[in-house]
């Protein structure tokens, strides 16, 4: 009998995002041809190797792949969770899942990043996020000649950075778990004061 293949990480980082019209083309167009860029050249200076790819849903899963199944497994062999944030990400029984999933792992594997209003974000959510990318959330072809352009690229530079840290100390892989969760009906999980004031 052969030995079995050793489990390992698929992927450096698995991309989490509510799908909508034009956070989809920004992520898409925008955010990560130059986020992933940057992060395989951060991830050679600080892990000392290539970069081992990402998982996002559109580039990864085909018509007719069990999804489910596929985005399960993409979670457990992911090292980093890139979580984009917006209100309704919280809606979503598939983001919480992938929040959730990062976050039981260890807090430091998941990187939280707004795109839109983070005041409304889940508490546990706000505690660890520090990436901001909310006022370059800017879809059309006269964004690339514009001063917020370039400011968006030094912030992409920063995120690399803290995502490939990370990925450096990402813990061994382990058969990890999945947390189910299900979005509240009618609300994310906001914090109440916030709802009140």
């Amino acid at each position: 009998m052969g030995s079995q293949p050793t489990p390992k990480y698929h992927y450096d980082i698995f991309v989490s995002v509510k799908r909508d019209l034009v956070f989809g083309d920004w992520l898409r167009t925008y955010f990560l041809p130059l986020f992933i860029a940057y992060l395989k050249q951060e991830v050679i200076v600080k892990c000392k190797r290539q970069f081992e790819g990402y998982f996002f849903y559109e580039k990864a899963l085909r018509p007719g792949d069990a999804w489910p199944e596929e985005l399960r497994l993409a979670i457990k062999t992911s090292r980093v969770g890139v979580a984009l944030c917006s209100p309704e990400y919280f809606f979503s029984d598939w983001c919480l899942t992938e929040l959730h999933s990062f976050l039981k792992r260890d807090k430091k594997v998941l990187v939280p990043v707004s795109i839109y209003d983070g005041e409304a974000f889940p508490k546990e959510v706000q505690e660890i996020q520090k990436s901001d990318l909310s006022q370059y959330v800017i879809v059309g072809e006269g964004y690339v000649k514009t001063a917020r352009y370039v400011d968006f690229q030094d912030k992409l530079r920063e995120l690399s950075r803290d995502v490939a840290v990370r990925i450096s100390e990402a813990p061994l892989y382990s058969d990890w778990p999945i947390e189910d969760k299900t979005a509240p009906p009618g609300e994310p999980d906001i914090p109440q004061q916030r709802l009140e004031s």
